[in-house]
C-alpha cells in the first residue's frame, strides 16, 4: 500500500515537471527517464527507512530535512524553466480584452515577495484560455515611490498585458475588494503570490462557470463538518476535499481558500462585503472567511471544480506568511467572531445545507 501510494505521488510531480515540454514524443521520454532514477533512489530510501524506522523518532528531523531540500529544488527548477519561458516570449503582448463579460486574473503582493512574483505572473499568462486582464494590487504604503519601488524585471511584465494598479493597503483583501469595485458586472479569479498555477486552471475554472454561473468555483475547499447535535466542528476536524474531484456537490459547507483560486462575481456576495470597517475589525488577518460569510449571506453555493487541481506553492520559508499566524488559533478566533456577529442566519446556512 506504501509503495503504491509513494509512486502515485512521483508520477504526479513528473506530469508537474515535464508537462512544458511541447513535443509528445520528447515529453514521454522525459517522464520515463525521470521516473527511471526516481525509482533507483526511492528503493536506496525505502533501505535507509527499514533500517531506521526503530530509531523513527531520532531520525525524524534527517528525514523532514531531506524532504524539505527536494521540495526546495524543485521549486528552484520550477523558477529557472519559468523565466527561461519568460525571455523566449519576446514582447508579444498576450492578455487582450476578447469578451463582453470580461474575465480578469487579481492578485497582490507585499516589498518581500515582489521580486519573484514574476514566476507566478507566467503561470498565469501561460494558461490554456488567456483572461481579459491580470491586475497586481500593490499598496501605496507599501510602495510609496510606485513603480520605482517596483523591480524592472515585473514591470517589464506588463508589455505582456499585466496591469499594476496602486492602492490603499487592505492586507490582504486587495487581491479581491478593489477588483470586485471597480468590475461589478466581470467575473473575478483570484490568485496568491506564492502559487504556480497550472497550465489548464483558470480553464477549469471558466468552464464550471459557463456550464453553470451560479456559484462559485474553487480548485482547494474544505467541508465544514457538523455533529450529531447540529453543532458546527472546530476549524481543525473540517475535512480536506481531495484533490481530483469528481462528483462533490455545490454547498454552503464547502469552504473556499482564494489563494488556490476562486471565480466569483460581484453579485454573488452580500453587499456588506465593501465594509472595510467591519472586516478589518472582524478578520483582520482572515479575507478568505469574510469572503466565504459574505457568500453564504447572500444565498451563494460553492462548487469545487472537476478534477480540481493541486496546488504547487513556489515557496517563501524566509517571509512571515499569514498563514504562520493564522495557525496559531487566530483562525478559530475569527470564524467563532463571524459567526457570533452574524448569528443564526449564518450558522443556519451551514448547518440546515
Amino acid at each position: 500500500m506504501y509503495s503504491r501510494g509513494y509512486i502515485m505521488n512521483i508520477e504526479e510531480i513528473i506530469n508537474r515537471i515535464a508537462w512544458w515540454i511541447p513535443f509528445k514524443g520528447l515529453r514521454n521520454a522525459f517522464r520515463e527517464y525521470l521516473l527511471y532514477n526516481i525509482n533507483l533512489n526511492t528503493k536506496l530510501l525505502k533501505e535507509i527507512y527499514n533500517i531506521n524506522k526503530e530509531y523513527s523518532d531520532n531520525n525524524k528531523e534527517i528525514f523532514n530535512n531531506f524532504y524539505e531540500l527536494k521540495s526546495s529544488i524543485f521549486t528552484l527548477d520550477l523558477r529557472n524553466k519559468a523565466r527561461m519561458q519568460i525571455l523566449a516570449l519576446g514582447d508579444e503582448k498576450i492578455i487582450e480584452e476578447k469578451r463582453k463579460e470580461r474575465l480578469i486574473v487579481s492578485l497582490t503582493s507585499f516589498p518581500q515577495r515582489i521580486y519573484d512574483i514574476d514566476v507566478v505572473l507566467f503561470s498565469l499568462i501561460n494558461q490554456t484560455i488567456k483572461p481579459d486582464k491580470i491586475i497586481l494590487w500593490l499598496s501605496i504604503e507599501e510602495f510609496p515611490n510606485l513603480e520605482k519601488d517596483v523591480p524592472l524585471h515585473i514591470l517589464n511584465m506588463r508589455k505582456f498585458g499585466i496591469e499594476i494598479e496602486f492602492c490603499k493597503d487592505i492586507k490582504s483583501y486587495k487581491k479581491l475588494i478593489y477588483a470586485l469595485k471597480k468590475y461589478p458586472n466581470d467575473i473575478i479569479v483570484t490568485a496568491d503570490d506564492d502559487i504556480y498555477y497550472e497550465y489548464n486552471w483558470l480553464e477549469k475554472l471558466y468552464n464550471a462557470y459557463l456550464e453553470n454561473p451560479n456559484y462559485i468555483y474553487c480548485h482547494r475547499s474544505r467541508k465544514i463538518l457538523i455533529d450529531d447535535d447540529k453543532n458546527i466542528l472546530p476549524l481543525i476536524k473540517w475535512q480536506n476535499n481531495y484533490f481530483g474531484n469528481k462528483n462533490i456537490e455545490p454547498s454552503y459547507r464547502n469552504y473556499f481558500t482564494t489563494g488556490g483560486g476562486i471565480l466569483s462575481k460581484s453579485l454573488f456576495f452580500n453587499n456588506e462585503i465593501f465594509n472595510e470597517e467591519l472586516f478589518m475589525k472582524l478578520a483582520p488577518l482572515d479575507d478568505d472567511k469574510w469572503f466565504f460569510v459574505m457568500a453564504l449571506l447572500n444565498d451563494t453555493k460553492i462548487s469545487i471544480v472537476k478534477d480540481n487541481n493541486k496546488i504547487i506553492e513556489i515557496g517563501y520559508d524566509d517571509y512571515k506568511r499569514l498563514w504562520d499566524i493564522n495557525k496559531t488559533g487566530v483562525n478559530q478566533q475569527t470564524f467563532d467572531k463571524l459567526l457570533n456577529y452574524y448569528g443564526d442566519k449564518l450558522k443556519n446556512k451551514i448547518i440546515n445545507d
